[in-house]
């Protein structure tokens, strides 16, 4: 019998996408056996408010994925109107995914928070996780609310790294290099659409 594909769904706000989201997807992919990962830019995210358009986030996305061949970036939560809830996207994909086994991809941060998800009680039976650590008391709390449920990866791999989008936004405003946080691709198209310069 074929085991299921395992599909990561990393979801965010990508505004912009950097090197710290691909490397999370990429070390998420291999530490936690999953045979694709799908980032889904937030369409109206209903916890963050974004700066750029949903367009040029899911632009900016695409261009962020293409150095690896395994990540792949889905337009469902940009093109659901109203706020983007984890719920609707698991339900969505899973319809349209055959039997897929899915897990979210997310910062201990985060997932510590769950409580305030629509529906995570659902979440928590239905889907695996990939928990990225960001502090040690996160992981420590993220790994207590999703107990014995689901089936939980944390990813040991990966050295915390201390990029921000809010941060690259404002240098980017300041006129200072961003080369070193974000895909070249990327900080080309935000040249080119003037973006973050207010």
């Amino acid at each position: 019998m074929e085991r299921a594909r395992r599909i990561g769904i990393f979801g965010g706000t990508f505004d912009p996408p950097h090197i710290a989201h691909i490397l999370c997807a990429t070390t998420a992919m291999d530490e936690g056996g999953l045979d694709e990962v799908v980032l889904m830019p937030a369409g109206d995210p209903y916890q963050k408010g974004a700066v750029a358009s949903a367009e040029d986030r899911f632009a900016m996305t695409c261009l962020a994925a293409e150095s690896s061949p395994d990540l792949s970036v889905s337009r469902m939560e940009i093109d659901r109107s109203g706020p983007s809830y984890s719920i609707e996207t698991v339900d969505a994909f899973k319809a349209q995914s055959g039997g897929a086994e899915i897990f979210l991809i997310g910062g201990s941060d985060s997932i510590a928070g769950i409580r305030s998800w629509r529906h995570y009680e659902r979440l928590l039976d239905e889907v695996g996780f990939v928990v990225i650590p960001r502090t040690p008391a996160s992981v420590k709390e993220a790994l207590a609310v999703l107990g014995t449920g689901p089936e939980v990866i944390l990813v040991a791999g990966l050295a915390q790294l201390d990029i921000s989008s809010t941060d690259i936004r404002a240098r980017v405003a300041e006129g200072l290099p961003v080369g070193h946080l974000v895909p070249s691709r990327v900080v080309n198209y935000i040249r080119e659409h003037g973006l973050y310069q207010d």
